[in-house]
């Protein structure tokens, strides 16, 4: 779930789960879909490049392109990326609030600031979320 880069992407990564399991056994995949192109400026303070996801058809086309059946997907509303965003923004505002002698709350209170922004600015209708299952 989010970590299809440990195999090199989402076509390398389903193609190695799809060896791990049986035929007709489940690979389950969580990976973030581009909702529209991204602006520039979103992926340059992201850090990301334009490639790094496609849309959300082509994650589903490149599991039947290494073979997999798709069964079903579940995709991220927009009141579920809100809820995850602001659920981790809380979670470190709150956590400074009770250790402002730690040392690095400065620094996380910079990061996660410059995130919510992010995401307020672009990341919300950019950026998409989906669980997707297959069958090998």
């Amino acid at each position: 779930i989010g970590a299809t880069d440990i195999f090199g992407g989402l076509r390398p990564t389903l193609t190695r789960l799809k060896t791990l399991v049986r035929p007709g056994g489940y690979v389950l995949v969580g990976e973030g879909f581009w909702r529209k192109d991204p602006e520039p400026e979103y992926l340059a303070a992201m850090g990301a490049a334009a490639d790094e996801f496609a849309d959300h058809a082509a994650t589903i086309a490149a599991g039947i392109q290494v073979g997999l059946v798709p069964y079903y997907s579940a995709v991220s509303s927009e009141d579920d990326w809100d809820r995850y965003e602001w659920l981790h923004c809380r979670a470190v505002e709150l956590y400074a609030a009770q250790h402002p002698e730690d040392p690095d709350t400065p620094a996380l209170l910079a990061r996660i600031r410059a995130w919510r922004d992010l995401y307020l600015r672009w990341g919300r209708e950019t950026l998409g979320f989906a669980i997707d299952l297959f069958r090998a």
